[in-house]
């Protein structure tokens, strides 16, 4: 089972009918051990097929933007903060709070950095994507966090290759960063791409799914594949859009089994049973699209 978050509430993919409308647009969903979470700008929700129901508020002066649900769960927000979700609060992570190279965090409009997106390896080590901060990651064997890409790559998404411990993919605004040793070190790809600015990634075993436009306003937004073994792009192409209006947006790749889903602000959903060669429309006249998630 697959959900959709967009700007009014979320959507059971297939019966397409919603599931909860909460004041705010749905910014996350994220699939723990026992339940899914959706994250709005203030609140965190329990979501399932009877309804959505708010379990944690964000602090104040504080939004949230991002869930990681593992052993515990872990909201990223705004101030480029880290919270604890225990027992119905959010509780901040002090270590975080004082991360190395912190003080450089910045947005190109003048506000605070903030957590973008999460992600966690089988083995427990985190990384958290900065906005714009890099990627800041927290191995298992030890618990101070490390600075590992670039500022300046201007990450949207970070993720990991399940099938590969200790792969991680990152979508930049330099193309697609790849690392095979826990962050330590990254490679840059962007041969094959029509334009380098990435907004989201996923993967389905060793392929890797990007969404690529000539820049933040969308302009020229495709999807491609990218085979970690081989480094080759292929652009997505048959049943997609010719261009998609807007940029495929963080957290709108996801996979469904051993499909891939793609959403868009036009309220469209595309699936590929294929590993991405082919795609029909499974989904349409939602709402814009700011998330979704596979089971």
């Amino acid at each position: 089972m697959a959900w959709v978050g967009t700007e009014k509430g979320a959507y059971e993919l297939g019966g397409q009918r919603v599931i909860g409308s909460p004041e705010s647009p749905i910014r996350h969903l994220t699939v723990g051990r026992d339940s899914t979470l959706a994250v709005t700008s203030h609140q965190v929700w329990i979501l399932s097929r009877e309804g959505m129901s708010a379990i944690a508020s964000a602090p104040a002066g504080f939004e949230l933007n991002c869930a990681l649900a593992d052993e515990s769960a872990l909201i990223g927000g705004s101030g480029a903060a880290l919270f604890l979700l225990n027992n119905g609060n959010l509780e901040p992570d002090d270590s975080f709070a004082s991360a190395p190279g912190r003080d450089a965090w910045y947005t190109p409009w003048g506000d605070p950095a903030y957590v973008r997106s999460l992600a966690t390896d089988i083995d427990g080590t985190i990384y958290v994507n900065v906005h714009v901060g890099g990627v800041v990651c927290r191995r298992a064997t030890d618990p101070r966090w490390r600075p590992t890409l670039d500022i300046e790559a201007d990450v949207h998404q970070v993720a990991t290759i399940r099938d590969r411990p200790g792969w991680v993919v990152a979508a930049t605004a330099l193309g697609l960063a790849v690392s095979s040793d826990k962050a330590a070190s990254w490679q840059f790809h962007d041969d094959g791409l029509h334009a380098n600015y990435c907004r989201a990634v996923a993967s389905l075993g060793s392929t890797v799914f990007l969404s690529a436009s000539t820049g933040s306003g969308g302009r020229q937004s495709a999807l491609y594949r990218f085979d970690v073994d081989s480094k080759h792009f292929d652009r997505c192409s048959n049943g997609l859009p010719k261009w998609f209006a807007t940029n495929v947006d963080t957290f709108c790749i996801a996979i469904e089994g051993d499909d891939v889903l793609v959403g868009d602000r036009d309220g469209r959903v595309f699936r590929s049973s294929d590993g991405g060669s082919n795609w029909s429309l499974t989904a349409s006249n939602l709402p814009p699209i700011a998330c979704l998630i596979g089971s």
